[in-house]
């Protein structure tokens, strides 16, 4: 099964902190709405799971990165990747 997948650029230290308690959905819903209006959107690809990981995988070796990026992606979020639209759990 393909999905849609949007890569934006964002600063890191631009993101910002969320000083009041919020809870995991809450979080989640207000770093998807952070990133996609500060965000650059530099591309939308509809792919295969493996395909968007073996993507991953090649341009974190085109950016010399230390293996991190993929991993990073899929640990980062509640669920699993940074996805507009997705449930929240």
């Amino acid at each position: 099964m393909s999905a849609m997948y949007q890569f934006y650029l964002i600063g890191e230290t631009k993101l910002p902190t969320f000083s009041e308690y919020v809870d995991t959905p809450q979080l989640f819903d207000k770093l998807v709405n952070w990133v996609t209006s500060e965000g650059s959107l530099r591309q939308q690809l509809e792919l295969q799971e493996f395909d968007f990981i073996e993507a991953l995988e090649y341009i974190d070796h085109h950016i010399e990165g230390d293996g991190f990026l993929p991993i990073l992606t899929f640990n980062n979020s509640p669920r699993n990747i940074l996805v507009e639209g997705s449930p929240s759990v």
